[in-house]
């Protein structure tokens, strides 16, 4: 199951009893707000009664147990908990306070504490229905089912209409496996509350538990009707429709539950592991819609091989077995959990799960070739040749078994046996691109680079997009001298697939030594600074970029106008970070290299991420001067004028590179990023989209793309694309910065803190911008300290910006200091006359001043203008609100004047 035991035990456990706000008399006005529903107002009307002091210490006690109850429902459980101490300090025998503190140390998991408070309330009153209810949960937490039974039904005795009291105690009969008690109590709770979607819920669990699924399904779907917002919900029922053999119903459900929560990993990778059995039964032609048929692990094709090679080989392919895995439904789930780990590179995990499978089949070939690849993966190769021989015993000529033999005979160094092994394999699939690519390989670093050849362009025959084969080609191509092609080889290659690392490092070893022919055939007549040179650039190509600095350093000692060995330097600083000495070694390069368009783009693009914007132009400018068509330095351009803020200027440069190469990447990003920044986000998707098609994982497209997803108010997706960047660049700060905006705008202000947290810490570009954001999301939490620590960050950083002034404006007007959050409406407005959510927030201000005809004209200019973020969406919807609110309550006629007697409705 997945964590629903957990989950419901949780909510079960507070389930009616949450902090008791007690409704006293309506004695004066001044008790409306702290008995609001609005959990904001609720704080600035307790606190005045608290802080004015002059009311009873019954009252003080009540504002005290409302304010924190306000505080309990965000999450704010310090301030709750000293608000009911204090109450408790006033009134100890108060049994509400107590129930309230002890609903705070429930939710501390500090259950000693929480039971000695519900104890003492029972002891005051042992007729609290409330006090019962809640001890109950702590003895849920604690597993002590029957003390958790008894006080239920003492509860249930004394409120016998209590639906979620019923719900309660059948889950605890479900734990004592009294299921027939569990159903009747569920039946109870439902005839109370019809729109019960706990009870719904928890009837559908125990039914798939019993396996009755169309029951399950049926309880399963009207909780979700009730309730369309817990995340829980959806994946039990994908859960009985992949029981059902449904993967299609079941993968949708998963998709609405990570719209729900879309960061939660298990679902993920549950979403993960359906689509790839769905593709393993489409392979084997079943469809993954009607009865459940047997399953087969998923692929594991991109998984890596790892070995000392200068072209690792291909990894052998996880594909299905020409027959089902396995009939039997525990070590189906085994297979698709070893392979799922095998993909996500969890090796152990693969090799555990595969045991698992072994142990109730061992002669399970499937699991034998999984854990034989899994221990090949961590160069265990005894116990990898052990698996997969036995495997070959039961399948003597199965292509992809052989494939992996190879590969363990290529990873042990023994070449000649790997290269007969993968024609084996080929005997038996003439098409396996694997076994192809690797014999390539072995014949490349034979020095056959003609057979080579013919083996990787059948690869390649097979299928033109394999980044592996297209960069295996480019190291036959470069040690044939032919470096033009290996270049173009490489590029292709991350066209295909942007974080193929093999390819960007063949690619950079390649460019920086550009010039000099291969190590590998001109050794005999390279100058000690190129051989170093060329041994700097294959540690980099290793990522060992600080051996790779001390040897290229070395190379500089023996020639220092090596151009190269300065380039590759220089790169090897830029991987580490090292921005100030990769900028000296990139100048030292171009002094002796001035026409080096490469390394002129390279330095711009650095110049870029230093601020130094003016420099960078320039050595774009010089580009250009050398190469008239570089579209890559006239993209860059059009770059810097983003920065600078000429956004016409951007898209000329833009469209002028397009003209060149009219599936410039780049380029067609750019231009979405300039349609975002003008908020015309329909027709920045559409130029994302343009750039993702060139290249699919291009990320800056992605990121963007992501952004404007979330301004389109679709997170799921938008946070899909920044997940996509991540597996990337894992440190991308774009994408932290765009699924902080994404969880902000889906009400989850701790994640949101926890990814611009991620961007700050990553270098992000707009650090004023993520301060901002990160102090709204601090605002949402109530911590108005730490948000106005964030908005002085953000305004000494940029003290023109108006987003900035109205964020803390909203700041100062929480915090009662309506003169300063008006000064800063106003500054902001003087700023950005078209800001809605200024005139919004000024509006509020006005209105709690008396002002109605200002704020009335405010919200109707807030309501003229066209938004242009989550905020001004947000501000202008509840500005047409409160329109007609105070259209309704104002003086007719003169609005505000002071003999008007009428009101308007």
């Amino acid at each position: 199951m997945y964590r629903t035991d957990l989950q419901v035990n949780r909510a079960l456990a507070i389930a009616g009893c949450a902090l008791i706000l007690l409704a006293s008399p309506a004695r004066a006005d001044d008790w409306d707000d702290c008995q609001s529903r609005d959990v904001n107002k609720i704080v600035v009307g307790c606190t005045v009664i608290i802080t004015q002091n002059t009311r009873s210490t019954e009252d003080i006690v009540k504002a005290y147990i409302a304010r924190a109850g306000s505080y309990y429902r965000q999450q704010l459980l310090e301030q709750a908990l000293a608000d009911l101490n204090e109450a408790l300090s006033r009134a100890p025998r108060s049994i509400d306070a107590l129930i309230g503190r002890g609903d705070v140390n429930h939710r501390k998991n500090k259950f000693d504490d929480a039971l000695a408070d519900f104890t003492a309330a029972l002891e005051i009153d042992p007729k609290s229905a409330n006090a019962l209810l809640a001890r109950a949960g702590i003895f849920m937490a604690k597993r002590d089912w029957p003390a958790a039974l008894s006080d239920v039904d003492q509860g249930l005795a004394l409120r016998p209409d209590n639906s979620q009291g019923y719900v309660t105690r059948g889950y605890i009969h479900v734990q004592m496996n009294n299921n027939e008690r569990a159903f009747a109590d569920y039946d109870r709770a439902i005839a109370i509350s019809a729109n019960n979607a706990a009870a719904f819920f928890l009837r559908g669990v125990l039914h798939r538990r019993l396996g009755s699924l169309d029951q399950a399904l049926s309880d399963l779907s009207r909780a979700i009707v009730i309730n369309p917002r817990l995340s829980a919900y959806y994946v039990t029922r994908s859960q009985v429709f992949s029981s059902k053999g449904d993967l299609d119903r079941a993968i949708a459900d998963l998709d609405a539950a990570l719209a729900i929560a879309p960061n939660d990993k298990e679902i993920q990778q549950a979403r993960n592991m359906a689509l790839a059995t769905k593709a393993e039964l489409e392979r084997m032609g079943t469809s993954a819609g009607g009865a459940r048929p047997p399953a087969t692990p998923p692929s594991a094709a991109n998984a890596p091989t790892t070995n000392n090679s200068t072209a690792a080989v291909a990894p052998p392919n996880q594909g299905p077995p020409s027959e089902p895995a396995s009939l039997d439904p525990e070590v189906i789930r085994f297979l698709n959990q070893a392979a799922g780990a095998y993909n996500n590179r969890q090796y152990d995990v693969a090799i555990a799960s595969a045991n698992a499978a072994l142990a109730k089949e061992p002669n399970n070939v499937v699991a034998l070739r999984i854990r034989g690849n899994s221990y090949n993966q961590k160069r265990e190769f005894g116990r990898a040749l052990a698996d997969i021989e036995k495997a070959l015993g039961i399948r003597p000529n199965d292509p992809r078994l052989l494939t992996i033999l190879g590969s363990i005979e290529f990873n042990k160094g023994e070449f000649d046996k790997a290269f007969a092994t993968y024609g084996r394999a080929l005997a038996g699939n003439p098409n396996s691109l694997d076994a192809l690519t690797n014999r390539a390989t072995i014949l490349r670093d034979r020095g056959q680079f003609d057979a080579a050849m013919i083996e990787i362009d059948r690869a390649l025959a097979i299928n033109p997009n394999s980044a592996i084969s297209l960069t295996t080609r480019g190291t036959i191509f470069e040690r044939k001298g032919q470096v033009d092609r290996a270049l173009a080889d490489y590029d292709r290659a991350l066209a295909i697939d942007p974080g193929y690392t093999r390819a960007t490092q063949q690619k950079a070893a390649l460019l920086a030594t550009r010039g000099r022919p291969p190590a590998a055939t001109t050794a005999p007549g390279q100058s000690p600074a190129q051989a170093l040179t060329a041994q700097a650039a294959q540690l980099m190509q290793q990522r060992k970029s600080e051996e790779a600095i001390a040897v290229a350093t070395r190379a500089i000692d023996a020639d220092p106008k090596w151009a190269q060995a300065y380039a590759v330097r220089g790169l090897a600083h830029l991987t580490l970070g090292q921005d100030t000495q990769a900028l000296e070694d990139l100048d030292q390069a171009i002094k002796l290299k001035d026409r080096d368009t490469i390394l002129l783009n390279t330095r711009g693009l650095l110049l870029v991420s230093m601020k130094r914007l003016d420099d960078a132009l320039s050595d774009f400018d010089h580009v250009l001067t050398i190469d008239p068509k570089n579209a890559d330095a006239i993209s860059n351009r059009g770059y810097v004028f983003r920065l600078k803020g000429d956004l016409p200027g951007a898209m000329v440069e833009y469209d002028r590179a397009l003209a060149i190469n009219p599936r410039h990447a780049p380029s067609l990003s750019g231009r979405g990023v300039v349609f975002r920044l003008q908020s015309q986000h329909d027709k920045a998707i559409a130029e994302f989209d343009r750039a993702l098609a060139t290249n699919p994982r291009f990320v800056e497209a992605l990121a963007n793309r992501g952004v404007s997803l979330v301004f389109k108010g679709r997170p799921a997706e938008a946070t899909a694309d920044f997940d996509r960047v991540l597996e990337v660049e894992p440190n991308n700060p774009q994408a932290f910065f765009g699924r902080g905006l994404a969880m902000l705008a889906t009400g989850q202000p701790e994640r949101a803190i926890a990814a611009f947290d991620l961007a700050l810490a990553n270098k992000a570009s707009d650090n004023a911008l993520i301060h901002m954001l990160r102090a709204r999301a601090f605002f949402a939490k109530n911590d108005l300290d730490m948000a106005m620590t964030d908005l002085d960050l953000t305004l000494a950083l940029r003290p023109q910006f108006p987003e900035a002034l109205t964020a803390r404006g909203l700041v100062w007007t929480k915090k009662l200091d309506y003169d300063r959050a008006l000064a800063d409406f106003d500054r902001s407005i003087e700023l950005e006359p078209n800001a809605i959510e200024s005139y919004h927030s000024r509006a509020g201000v006005y209105e709690k001043l008396g002002k109605v005809d200002l704020a009335m004209a405010d919200l109707r200019k807030a309501i003229t203008l066209a938004p242009k973020s989550i905020f001004d969406l947000a501000a202008q919807t509840d500005a047409r609100k409160r329109v007609e609110r105070l259209e309704k309550n104002v003086p007719c006629g003169n609005v505000g004047a002071a003999n008007a007697q009428e009101t308007c409705l």
